[in-house]
């Protein structure tokens, strides 16, 4: 996960147990021109926000390769991130 990345996730953290991600819903999402760098980015993601405090949404991941398709352009693909979408909205905490 690039550095940039993980320092906003840090810095949204603060105060620990206070912070603005304290109790979110959060999903990582995504498209990349790589095979798999995308899904191991979101891996990270998604295990720096649960530090952070975040709500991760279990089973809430979408990483697309964009050598298989275009996200705009393929209609299964965007629906898939549509949906992604909808799913996080739709998050009640356990």
């Amino acid at each position: 996960m690039p550095a940039v990345r993980n320092n906003a996730i840090d810095w949204l953290s603060r105060p620990y147990g206070e912070g603005a991600l304290q109790g979110k819903p959060f999903a990582v999402v995504g498209a990349t021109r790589t095979q798999f760098g995308g899904r191991w980015s979101h891996e990270d993601a998604r295990r720096s926000a649960t530090v952070a405090g975040a709500d991760v949404v279990p089973d809430l991941v979408l990483s697309h390769s964009t050598l298989d398709a275009d996200v705009f352009e393929d209609p299964e693909v965007f629906a898939r991130f549509l949906g992604a979408l909808v799913t996080l909205v739709e998050h009640r905490p356990a």
